[in-house]
């Protein structure tokens, strides 16, 4: 009888001891199954996603993220780690905006088409292993070099403000859309983007930039670089033109006759023609060297900046003037004396950003017709001069002022007409007289000893 308790103990004990086996076997492989989410942020998220966290139990089983092919949106989380993401291996979209990453590893989520990870503090991207990816924003870090796929997947790459200097986009030739502004890149190969539509890459250090093979741009945003030229005659879908603060001298238009906007201010421009330009509703020209401007065949025409120029010639006889309101206009600092326009009435009331002396007509020329030459044939001497010029001309009637100007094109003064001028105030050097007359303008050149 004794040995037979003995044994039975023996038995149970052994069952006991099995019993608590199996249950930490079942604990350890149960503890195995779920994954590693250290980020408490980024874990909350997660188990309070009922997409995800199906079974409700706080924590996130390997077979729950490996199940998951939807989008995880984590904006705004104070999240500082991703860890976790990479057993989401199915995952579709991953927006991750706002947040405090200075590193993520998205080399196992190879099903995602959509990245966007603005705003955050990332120094680098990998993303070598994504080849499916179509979409990737990633910008306002603190990118120096992004690995992007070898795929033809990707139809937009938004990196702006990061501290780039280089990006290979050589072979996707799916872009249509390129955001590369406010970095450190000084070359773009475009070639092979045949498809892009969006184009913005201000603020880099580039000096040269090739549109010619992007036929289908639309958007075309390259402000704040080095550029001296910019060739856009390939480009006839464009509708939007910035290309302000350069160095850019010259500007062929007339092959974009679909441009609604143009902002040019701020280069060295001469001349513009827009002729061709007709569709359009907004011209920022201010800061440049022009000398006259024809906007007669802009009948859309609402919003115009062309202040700080050395125009002598305006004529914003659109036909729209009615649609322009003081604060969309702009003419001031300029060598204008008058501005044709629509009705000299409505401009006088809202036309008021000029210089003063200037006056609106509804036919008013800066150059003289050949039948008016000899209505103002003017003498002017001696020349040169060092005191006082005198003018002689026919029908001195209707001469209204006299305006005297540097070689830069700034107006050293403006008087009514006098047949005689004192020049004594200015310093030694050659000047521009500028008659102004009812039959148009007359200049010549006077030197100053």
């Amino acid at each position: 009888m004794f040995e037979f308790s003995l044994f039975q103990d023996t038995l149970n004990m052994k069952k006991i001891t099995f019993s608590i086996l199996i249950t930490l076997i079942f604990t350890t492989f149960t503890i195995a199954q779920n994954v590693s989410i250290p980020d408490a942020a980024f874990k909350n998220y997660l188990v309070n996603n009922s997409e995800i966290n199906t079974n409700a139990d706080g924590e996130i089983q390997v077979s729950e993220a490996n199940a998951f092919t939807g989008s995880i949106i984590a904006n705004s989380l104070g999240i500082s780690d991703l860890t976790g993401i990479e057993a989401f291996t199915n995952l579709n979209r991953l927006y991750c905006l706002s947040n405090n990453l200075t590193s993520i590893d998205v080399s196992n989520n190879t099903a995602i088409t959509v990245l966007s990870v603005n705003y955050n503090s990332l120094t680098t991207l990998d993303l070598t292993n994504n080849t499916n990816l179509e979409r990737l924003a990633c910008m306002s870090n603190n990118l120096t070099s992004i690995t992007i796929p070898n795929n033809t997947a990707l139809n937009l790459i938004d990196c702006g403000y990061n501290d780039l200097t280089e990006i290979n986009i050589d072979n996707k030739t799916n872009l249509e859309s390129l955001v590369c502004s406010y970095n450190d890149i000084n070359t773009l190969n475009l070639s092979n983007l045949t498809l892009l539509t969006n184009l913005e890459c201000e603020g880099n250090n580039l000096t040269n930039l090739n549109t010619s093979s992007n036929t289908n741009l639309q958007t075309l945003s390259c402000n704040s670089n080095d550029l001296t030229s910019l060739d856009v005659s390939t480009n006839t879908a464009l509708t939007y033109l910035g290309c302000t603060y350069n160095e850019i001298a010259s500007l062929n238009l007339s092959n974009n006759t679909l441009l609604t906007s143009i902002n040019c201010f701020n280069n060295n421009l001469t001349a513009l023609d827009v002729t061709n330009n007709t569709l359009l509703t907004n011209l920022r020209c201010q800061y440049n060297n022009l000398e006259a401007l024809d906007l007669s065949n802009q009948t859309l025409l609402t919003n115009f900046f062309c202040e700080n120029n050395v125009l002598t010639e305006l004529n914003l006889k659109t036909g729209n003037n009615s649609n322009m309101t003081t604060s969309n206009f702009t003419a001031a600092n300029n060598n204008l004396t008058c501005i044709t326009v629509d009705d000299v009435n409505y401009a006088n009331t809202t036309f008021t950003n000029i210089d003063s002396g200037v006056s609106f007509s509804e036919n008013c020329s800066g150059s003289l017709s050949t039948s008016n030459i000899d209505k103002l044939a003017i003498t002017i001497y001696p020349n040169p001069v060092k005191n006082t010029i005198n003018i002689s001309a026919k029908n001195e009637g209707n001469i209204n002022s006299v305006e005297c100007y540097n070689l830069l094109g700034k107006r050293v003064f403006k008087a009514p007409f006098s047949n005689k001028l004192d020049v004594s105030h200015l310093k030694t050097g050659m000047y521009v007289i500028k008659l102004n007359s009812d039959y148009g303008s007359r200049i010549q050149k006077i030197v100053v000893n």
